[in-house]
């Protein structure tokens, strides 16, 4: 098992040419792999702001939903959040972006707007 590094050790370790290992960790078991395997660096869990972007949502609105959740940082492996889905766009839009010449179907909230093509 390696011996726990500070910064000081890092920073050594690159003046001096040698290679670091680093991994993340995303749950218990493999972080205790990790760590019994001698790497020098372990990132463990999760940012809110990582879930967020997985799920198209925001940091704001998780913690609006989780009220027992008082800090953004403060999340631990197996915890239960709710998680309202896909109310960001993942990737920004244009106004009158290219295909603006065909026809885009209204949307009403409640419905799935979709592009069949006329028979």
């Amino acid at each position: 098992m390696a011996t726990k590094k500070a910064i000081q050790d890092l920073y050594q370790m690159k003046s001096e040419g040698k290679k670091v290992t680093w991994l993340t960790a995303y749950d218990f078991p493999t972080a205790q792999f990790a760590q019994k395997a001698g790497l020098d660096m372990l990132l463990v869990g999760d940012s809110l702001a990582a879930i967020a972007l997985q799920f198209n949502s925001t940091v704001e609105d998780i913690l609006e939903q989780n009220e027992d959740l008082e800090d953004a940082n403060a999340i631990f492996a197996g915890q239960i959040l709710i998680i309202r889905i896909n109310l960001v766009t993942p990737v920004p839009t244009e106004e009158g972006a290219a295909g603006e010449a065909e026809e885009t179907p209204a949307s009403d909230p409640g419905t799935i707007a979709t592009l069949t093509p006329a028979p």
